[in-house]
């Protein structure tokens, strides 16, 4: 298989890991622990021969689901790293000034906390990592549905690429039987009858090889669609082992990831329940008690001297009684609970 040149691999490169964003590929990195790759390596293994480990690692990089599973995985740590956080507390200053008395002008100064907010941290915690907890059941679910993607197709590839070889050999070998029989029925050593069935068995195996060579292009294309590349990127493949061998693996492996898959999407699920049944709770309790904040009221009075004494904030829920929040986490709950797979 010819290779293109470097500059056209770097731009399918480049197009394959930029087209959600159109960033150049300095910002396409996609981070992925210790197999993160960059578009410059991704040509490099593509220029090399590919094995079942190369197309899995270029199929990683440039699987658009596979990269927004990262993005999530990223929300959901930054949404923990939040839910551990106390709210900021609230100081007001104010200066009333009193005309015609100079300097004899009052300050009051005031610091409180939300205490509501203090009491829920644990509950925000608890559904954080919840979310933390199916984001990465997720992400893994999903790894492993690329990697296997990319195997399956990557052996079927190879299969056809073995197949096609013996039904090469085989139009040889019959090609070359029927140039002999020709010779035989010239030399009145064969029948017209016996030319016609050799003649009949080369032309079905070329019928057979034409169709192989389309399957074989077929079949690169679709590896190439799991890679991320452009349908025409072309490679060379390291030559397959046994077929049957891999095959049966490949098949062994589906079934086992399969079962995987429903387990993590089940765990996942279910950690978003819990997750959303607590944000629940976060909103309930919030709808009737939104703020109660406790501080200290400093105050300065004309002649100069200091008051301090506590302080405290509480909002009346008169006008929003929180009716949307608890409708919406409901509906996020039975939406999460109706999901294919959860029950």
């Amino acid at each position: 298989c010819s290779t293109p040149p470097l500059p056209e691999l770097q731009r399918q490169a480049e197009l394959a890991a930029g087209r959600r964003g159109g960033a150049s590929s300095e910002f396409t990195r996609v981070r992925q622990g210790e197999e993160a790759l960059t578009a410059p390596e991704v040509v490099s293994l593509v220029q090399g021969e590919l094995d079942e480990a190369a197309v899995v690692r270029v199929a990683r990089i440039n699987n658009p689901g596979l990269a927004a599973e990262y993005a999530n995985l990223g929300i959901a740590r930054s949404a923990l790293v939040r839910a551990a956080l106390l709210s900021n507390p609230a100081v007001e200053a104010s200066v009333r000034f009193r005309q015609g008395h100079g300097d004899d002008d009052a300050v009051d100064i005031k610091a409180v906390q939300d205490l509501v907010d203090l009491a829920l941290l644990p509950r925000r915690r608890e559904a954080a990592e919840r979310s933390l907890d199916a984001a990465k059941d997720r992400l893994t679910s999903r790894i492993l549905g690329v990697a296997l993607e990319a195997r399956s197709s990557f052996c079927e590839y190879q299969t056809v690429m073995v197949l096609l070889e013996h039904k090469r050999k085989l139009a040889d070998c019959r090609e070359a039987a029927m140039d002999v029989a020709r010779r035989m029925a010239e030399a009145g050593n064969m029948t017209a009858l016996e030319l016609a069935a050799f003649e009949q068995r080369y032309h079905a195996t070329q019928l057979e090889l034409a169709a192989l060579q389309v399957d074989v292009k077929g079949k690169r294309e679709a590896v190439n669609r799991v890679m991320g590349l452009h349908e025409d990127t072309d490679w060379k493949a390291k030559p397959a082992g046994d077929p049957v061998v891999v095959g049966m693996s490949i098949l062994a492996e589906g079934a086992d990831r399969n079962a995987l898959d429903a387990s993590l999407e089940l765990s996942a699920q279910r950690s978003e329940i819990v997750a959303l049944a607590k944000q629940r709770g976060i909103v309930q309790t919030k709808s009737f008690l939104p703020e109660l904040k406790v501080g200290v009221d400093s105050e300065r009075d004309p002649d100069h001297e200091w008051a301090v004494g506590p302080a405290l904030v509480l909002t009346v829920p008169l006008f929003d009684q929180g009716q949307a929040g608890i409708a919406a986490a409901d509906a996020h709950m039975q939406a999460s609970w109706n999901q294919p797979g959860s029950s």
